[in-house]
């Protein structure tokens, strides 16, 4: 069996249910238990049609897998307007797909897979306010996050055509019972906020075939990553919990630019490892790992330099979310933030202000944050789940809406 062919067969796409167009519906089923919405009034785990973003693959026909609920408040004009939820790092494993979640993956909060079950929660508080505001909410997985091949982690190309193409499904799975307006909404945290911005700007693009994107929210975004990439690269001491997002980082740079040669950017043991790792494990047994976790990137890392080595960096450069998005963007980051740099933010800000034909910005800092449980996930998930940052979020992406 394909190593990137996935054992549920819900998750399996056939090439015959491929070719009606992105956003195409293809596949349902309702969802309980701990993946679904609370205050939805039924969530489903769906199948729908995209195109690649990976440069060997690019622009071919994919399924993608997420969720999709819908709310108990009656539709008010022409219909609910939809969010399209972009969601954090959990990995590029297929178990790490929050369509996949299930108690076969442990107690949540216990480390490894179970701390994986409580990452996949964290956004529920949001997900379920907008439910409560009268919005649909759309949650892809990504591509290669449940369905057939490699998630390419942080390829914006990739991410932002889930993203955006997610939202028709919607509308095909409401049916003539419950109408969906067109017009939608971006949200993303951490890896999704990068992905939401990216996700915008193809929004703005002649790939957009979603309807009427109003606005896009990033929480606490990744950007700006190379300069801490190249001193990390080159330390001869271990990085402990970074080193999961070693293989994670190539992930995406390989999706990117497959043409790479692997074997001038790992050790040939890290290579072996890399490889065994990239596809199978998700991010939080990753940072357990000790071979990841307590060995110095120079002995993970072939020394800088070469053809390898260029690509890699220019692909690094290609993840930054500095895009052209001619919509409203909420950029909001909690200062005391140990996962995404805040500087990196501010850079960012400054960045996408300087992009011509930008829509307004609006960045909102957090210093301090309340999350249920501090120790565990910290500020960086304390932003999305605060209280202030839900209310003023939900109601800025209210303002964006068009009544009719």
């Amino acid at each position: 069996m394909d190593p990137f062919e996935p054992e549920d067969p819900f998750y399996q796409v056939r090439k015959e249910n491929l070719g009606k167009g992105p956003g195409h519906l293809i596949d349902s089923a309702e969802l309980t238990g701990y993946p679904a919405l609370a205050d939805a009034s039924v969530t489903y785990r769906v199948i729908y049609e995209s195109t690649s973003g990976v440069g060997d693959r690019l622009g071919q026909p994919i399924g993608v897998s997420g969720m999709i609920a819908f709310p108990t408040t009656p539709p008010i004009g022409d219909g609910w307007p939809v969010i399209s939820w972009a969601h954090g790092t959990v990995g590029s494993a297929d178990k790490c797909a929050p369509s996949m979640d299930s108690d076969d993956l442990g107690e949540p909060g216990d480390s490894g897979l179970g701390l994986l079950r409580m990452i996949n929660k964290a956004p529920h508080k949001l997900l379920n306010a907008f439910l409560r505001a009268g919005w649909a909410v759309a949650m892809t997985d990504y591509e290669g996050l449940g369905t057939y091949g490699n998630h390419p982690y942080l390829l914006g190309e990739s991410e932002g055509r889930g993203i955006v193409d997610i939202v028709p499904a919607v509308r095909q799975l409401a049916g003539n019972d419950r109408p969906i307006s067109d017009q939608y909404g971006i949200v993303g945290h951490s890896q999704g906020g990068q992905a939401a911005l990216f996700g915008a700007y193809l929004a703005g693009t002649d790939y957009a075939r979603s309807g009427t994107l109003i606005g896009v929210a990033a929480l606490a975004p990744a950007s700006n990553l190379k300069a801490g990439l190249l001193y990390v690269y080159e330390q001869p001491a271990p990085f402990g919990d970074l080193g999961a997002f070693y293989p994670l980082f190539s992930n995406g740079v390989f999706g990117g630019d497959p043409g790479i040669d692997k074997a001038g950017i790992f050790q040939d043991w890290a290579l072996q490892k890399y490889l065994a790792d990239h596809d199978t494990k998700a991010r939080v047994e990753l940072s357990l790992d000790p071979e990841w976790m307590n060995t110095a990137p120079t002995s993970i890392f072939q020394p800088q330099g070469g053809d390898a080595w260029t690509r890699y960096w220019a692909q690094v450069d290609a993840f930054n979310p500095a895009k052209k998005i001619t919509v409203p963007i909420r950029v909001s980051q909690a200062l005391g933030d140990k996962r995404v740099n805040p500087a990196n933010t501010t850079l960012l800000l400054t960045q996408l202000a300087a992009i011509a034909g930008h829509g307004p910005i609006t960045p909102v800092t957090r210093l301090t944050v309340s999350p249920p449980d501090p120790t565990v996930l910290g500020d960086h998930f304390g932003l999305l789940m605060d209280d202030r940052e839900i209310a003023d979020l939900v109601g800025w992406m209210q303002g964006k809406l068009i009544v009719r």
